[in-house]
């Protein structure tokens, strides 16, 4: 993305962190890894090959960028620090879920969230939100085989289970 309409706050923490663009929207960049890992043998089928114990990485959204629509092999945990709110919209059998993450619990925001593993989630910024930067916790850590992007026949179930949320499933979508 280039540097039109980027805050200053939100270019200074690109560079104070090192984040780089990400293939899924936004700005990436890894914080911390364990150095154990665990084997492959020991993790549920849906993993394959051995994984760091954790892993935890820095990710920051800009007014009109979105997080694409994914699965990961494990649960992501996200913490919110600084900017405004960001909502993560995920996808569950049990019912399309939106939290905002954000530091303002009196206006329904939360400073921590969950995207299950194995659902479809993504993840934008609240309106008039000019940046957000969260940091995301994956237990065991990410690697590269972990994501999953949605083929169309995955978005169209999406949007057959979920018609209240087409606009937004596709949005999410857009470019995966």
């Amino acid at each position: 993305m280039s540097s039109l309409g980027r805050g200053r706050a939100a270019e200074g923490w690109i560079k104070r962190l090192g984040l780089t663009p990400s293939s899924v929207g936004g700005w990436f960049g890894a914080a911390m890894a364990s150095d154990e890992t665990v084997d492959g043998a020991a993790l549920p089928a849906r993993f394959t090959g051995p994984h760091p114990l954790y892993s935890s990485n820095w990710y920051l959204l800009e007014e009109g960028q979105h997080l694409l629509l994914h699965q990961l092999k494990q649960d992501e945990l996200w913490f919110f620090h600084v900017g405004g709110p960001l909502l993560l919209h995920s996808f569950p059998d049990s019912g399309a879920v939106t939290v905002a993450i954000g530091p303002d619990p009196e206006r329904g925001e939360t400073l921590h969230a969950a995207a299950p593993h194995s659902t479809w989630f993504g993840a934008e910024l609240a309106r008039g939100t000019e940046f957000a930067l969260v940091s995301c916790s994956l237990g065991p850590g990410w690697q590269p085989s972990d994501p999953t992007l949605p083929t169309d026949d995955d978005v169209a179930r999406l949007c057959a289970q979920f018609p209240e949320r087409e606009v937004l499933i596709r949005r999410l979508a857009a470019g995966a």
